[in-house]
């Protein structure tokens, strides 16, 4: 997916053990609203190194809805 849609929010979101990764891994990807996936993402064994990148870029965090698969801990706006 491109990363250059323009009027689109960006939106990290925050997954635990996405299955194209490793286990024991946190992974942030970046959407864009509309617009879907886009190629980056931030990854680390260990979550407040990935929740430091977050707040580095000026980002807001949010709650997970009760309704996202299992695996997503929180987007980033």
């Amino acid at each position: 997916m491109s990363d250059s849609w323009s009027g689109s929010l960006p939106i990290w979101v925050v997954y635990k053990n996405p299955s194209d990764f490793p286990p024991g891994t946190f992974v942030a990807r970046k959407w864009l609203a509309p617009g879907g996936p886009t190629l980056r993402y931030i990854r680390s064994t260990d979550l407040s190194a990935v929740q430091d990148q977050m707040q580095q870029m000026g980002l807001t965090r949010l709650e997970r809805n009760e309704q996202d698969d299992p695996c997503i801990l929180e987007c980033w706006i």
